[in-house]
């Protein structure tokens, strides 16, 4: 059937014609818009939108398009999340949170008005001659191709364009529009209508020169369902302002519309980020229940929830990649359902509440005492819905404050500081109070264990001075393929290999750390990845990274069997019986170039009340191997060495001691953030590359078997230490 007729032949406009309508653009490869008439058919039960029908019908067509920009105006439920009667109570509270609060978010609103964005890497880019929606932030444009040309020349490898071009990460950052939340933050501060007029002006000329399926800023899936649900939330915050005409409201519930149509076609089929497409999706039909499709999307959304967790979540409803800070990401998508959903008076699924219930617990669980987390890994959380410009650590405890209130679990945010000032842009001038007034006031568990994550965490208590430990089993990477921009698919970034790598805060201060991960598009990429800069053991000429098994086989003649888990060893640790020791313990298997397989085990002991942390390290196998244990520690510390390979490391308040036991002729070695190797250095809270200190202990040839030991000491007096023999006992064979 030729396209032309296909497109033509539907007679009525039921629910499923806007769907069919785009599979016929996608397969013919051309824009998909709709007319005034299309437009007003799709919405029914007000008399405004009655109106806008039968003047449509009558090809009134400017009054057909005013009628339904009024209805949206002035409607009064559902209201936005971002939606508050009392204002001025929202600015007073904020002016008592900080007074450099509100001149911080007025002051990048400000640039924003002045058309200088940041990308990634915080480059910082100005357009002086209105905003290029299609820039590279390098002086170049995305061309404007159909999005199904553009899968098919990434699927080719064919570039875009003939010349070289900038990162298109930072042009799908741009045009996610989360910078739309800073100018409604200000406008609602100041009540300055610059900002509403910026919003509004920058919103209609991205809808003229973006139609629908046309260009890169409809190809990703995050970028559109990101993009949709900031001008959701955008529209709560302006819906007020006098400059706002129906017309153009008119104009936004349409390109709102067109969202929602492309986010369903990619749900059904099956498209990468289900989480973020159902979520997004989810909100509109609450945000948009006139539109004739609102309840075949929440149909379509609840049928695709089984598929779009399973591939979002583990059994222990963690990331599936058990990145943390893709864990982050998935906690806000949740909540940004849960609110929409408070804010339309709708209950939240039950599986949803289970779910956003449980990944709350993890980030509890993942948050230092020191507030201060470089366990995290990830890419800083400089831009995000729920609170722009914060930290990693600020950014959980906004996620854990909502959480709290959202839930009625006032553990949730047992010892963290009072009055997060995201919870009033949120839930309202009344949320300090909510959280305030939570009944349930008990203290949360202190061990964490996350079998199939691989994933355990102890600490002490929840005062801002607790010591905690987080023991990472498995290597799994955070730069899993899907989340990265196609043209930087390098498969030499996607192995993280932090196994058997630990973290430590020793009564508030930040000890043992975790590098982290670059900033996208930075040279440092495949350095931050590799895994001696963990604090992790492992054979100093081991495969990296590790190469899948058929690879494994083909470098020597004899058959080598590799067990289904070579890259993801369960965690086997236990609940602690007691306050005072919590055990945990992992395998990950190592190939030396030769093809031979060693299994290294470490156990860790942690004895908060003895503060003793105990470190073994087993290796078992044939022949010799090279040997490292490495520990990167916090830039503040100031390590001594002593003649016996112990070290003394003193912070601002605590001395601790690292004594090891080694086979004979082994050595260390010590850096502060030397570039050659690449070692001593992490990515702190502010997202910069900083100098750490390096210590490692290593051995040229260890015959195997084998054990290692480390304790760990920080009591101020000295003390017997445990032996080899009695850390065997305490942990057995």
């Amino acid at each position: 059937m030729f396209p032309w007729l296909r497109r033509n032949l539907h007679s009525g406009l039921g629910p499923l014609n806007l769907e069919q309508d785009l599979a016929a653009c996608m397969d013919d490869k051309v824009g998909y818009a709709l007319s005034e008439k299309q437009l007003c058919a799709q919405f029914s039960g007000s008399a405004l939108l009655k109106d806008a029908k039968a003047l449509a019908a009558q090809d009134k067509t400017s009054e057909a398009v005013s009628a339904l920009g009024e209805h949206f105006m002035y409607r009064v439920q559902p209201k936005a999340i971002t939606h508050h009667s009392d204002i001025s109570a929202l600015r007073t509270k904020l002016r008592r949170f900080d007074a450099n609060y509100m001149q911080n978010i007025i002051a990048g609103a400000n640039r924003i008005v002045e058309h200088t964005f940041t990308g990634f890497n915080n480059q910082e880019y100005h357009f002086s001659r209105g905003i290029d929606w299609f820039s590279d932030f390098a002086g170049n444009s995305w061309p404007r191709l159909h999005i199904s040309e553009i899968k098919q020349r990434f699927n080719d490898g064919v570039p875009l364009t003939p010349d070289p071009m900038g990162s298109l990460g930072n042009t799908w950052k741009l045009n996610s529009h989360r910078h739309f939340l800073l100018l409604g933050q200000a406008y609602w501060l100041t009540g300055n209508e610059t900002y509403a007029a910026e919003f509004i002006v920058q919103a209609v000329k991205w809808c003229q020169e973006n139609p629908p399926l046309l260009g890169v800023n409809w190809y990703d899936p995050l970028t559109v369902a990101t993009r949709l649900v900031s001008w959701l939330l955008a529209l709560g915050m302006f819906i007020e302002s006098p400059q706002l005409q129906p017309s153009q409201m008119a104009m936004f519930a349409e390109t709102l519309l067109s969202h929602g149509v492309l986010l369903a076609f990619w749900l059904q089929n099956k498209e990468a980020q289900q989480l973020p497409i159902a979520v997004a999706l989810s909100m509109l039909a609450d945000w948009m229940p006139e539109v004739r499709y609102a309840k075949h999307w929440q149909s379509l959304v609840e049928e695709s929830w089984d598929a779009a967790l399973a591939a979002e979540f583990n059994e222990d409803n963690f990331q599936i990649s058990t990145s943390p800070a893709l864990q982050i990401r998935s906690c806000e998508w949740l909540l940004l359902m849960a609110l929409q959903r408070q804010a339309c008076l709708l209950s939240l699924p039950k599986r949803i509440s289970e779910l956003l219930n449980d990944v709350l617990e993890s980030l509890q669980c993942l948050h230092t005492p020191a507030n201060l987390v470089y366990d995290l890994g990830g890419y800083p959380h400089q831009e995000n819905f729920m609170g722009q410009g914060y930290s990693t650590s600020g950014h959980i405890r906004n996620l854990l404050a909502l959480g709290a209130v959202l839930t009625k679990r006032a553990e949730l945010y047992y010892g963290l500081p009072a009055d997060p000032p995201e919870l009033l842009w949120w839930l309202g001038e009344n949320s300090w109070s909510d959280l305030k007034e939570l009944s349930q006031q008990y203290e949360p568990s202190t061990a964490y264990l996350f079998s199939k994550t691989g994933l355990g965490a102890a600490r002490t208590g929840w005062d801002e001075k607790a010591t905690h430990v987080t023991f990472k089993a498995t290597p799994n990477s955070s730069l899993q393929p899907e989340w990265l921009p196609e043209e930087q698919k390098n498969p030499q970034l996607l192995f993280h290999n932090d196994a058997l790598s630990l973290t430590l805060t020793i009564e508030g201060e930040p000890f043992i750390l975790e590098p982290g991960l670059a900033n996208p598009n930075s040279p440092h990429d495949y350095r931050m990845s590799r895994l001696a800069a963990h604090s992790a053991p492992r054979l100093s000429n081991e495969l990296e990274p590790p190469l899948p098994p058929a690879m494994v086989a083909q470098l020597t003649e004899q058959k080598i069997t590799v067990p289904q888990a070579i890259y993801c060893s369960q965690l086997v640790g236990q609940r602690p019986h007691s306050q005072d020791q919590v055990q945990f313990g992992a395998s990950r298997y190592a190939y030396t170039p030769d093809g031979r397989r060693v299994t290294i085990t470490r156990h860790v002991i942690f004895m908060p009340s003895s503060k003793v942390l105990i470190l073994r390290d087993k290796l078992e196998g044939q022949g010799e191997v090279p040997y490292e244990c490495n520990f990167l520690l916090s830039p503040h510390l100031y390590p001594m060495m002593r003649g016996d390979m112990g070290c003394r490391l003193l912070g601002n308040k605590v001395s601790a001691r690292i004594i090891p036991h080694l086979p004979q002729k082994a050595f260390y070695k010590k850096y502060k953030g030397s570039g050659k190797p690449f070692l001593g250095w992490f990515y702190a809270p502010n997202g910069k590359l900083s100098p750490a200190n390096y210590l490692c202990y290593a051995h040229h040839s260890v015959t195997l078997p084998s054990k290692m030991y480390y304790v760990l000491h920080w009591n101020t007096q000295e003390a017997d230490l445990p032996q080899p023999g009695d850390i065997d006992k305490l942990i057995g064979d």
